[in-house]
């Protein structure tokens, strides 16, 4: 098993623990310490019945209690991604709600009178027509039968 940690991407030390097998109830841990060629390397052999269990099936490791492993946890909590998807819905409710509520209050409106710059909103999807219309058109233009390009 090999081990990497540092900061944010930026590796700094290096952990290397070799699972020895061993036919004992007791599991060892020698630490070798640094490398002497390379500071940053930590060498470890970790001596265990468990790591038997791959060449010798009949050795059962339910024999003793063994202590539970911790289990592994996020230490970064919640992604840079779910956090702009979290503003932008916020935003997005926030602004409908204000804007149908001033709208209302301020200016009388009902149904869609109501929704802020309710005019610009409807006119996307023309909008998104007209561009797509626009990008594709080079694909669908036909070449005349004389080889000129049509006017």
């Amino acid at each position: 098993m090999f081990l990497q940690y540092g900061e944010a991407g930026v590796f700094q030390k290096f952990t290397s623990v070799v699972l020895k097998c061993i036919n004992s109830s007791e599991d060892s841990l020698c630490v070798n310490g640094r490398d002497t060629a390379n500071p940053k390397f930590y060498n470890m052999t970790l001596g265990s019945r468990y790591g038997c269990l791959a060449m010798n099936p009949t050795l059962s490791p339910t024999s003793s209690p063994s202590p539970t492993a911790p289990t592994p946890s996020s230490s970064h909590g919640v992604g840079v991604g779910t956090m702009v998807i979290v503003i932008l819905l916020s935003g997005i409710i926030l602004y409908c709600g204000v804007g149908c509520l001033f709208h209302r209050t301020v200016n009388g409106a009902q149904g869609t009178d109501q929704i802020p710059h309710y005019a610009f909103w409807s006119s996307i999807p023309g909008l998104i027509k007209d561009g797509w219309l626009f990008a594709t058109e080079r694909c669908r233009q036909k070449k005349d039968p004389e080889g000129y390009d049509s006017l």
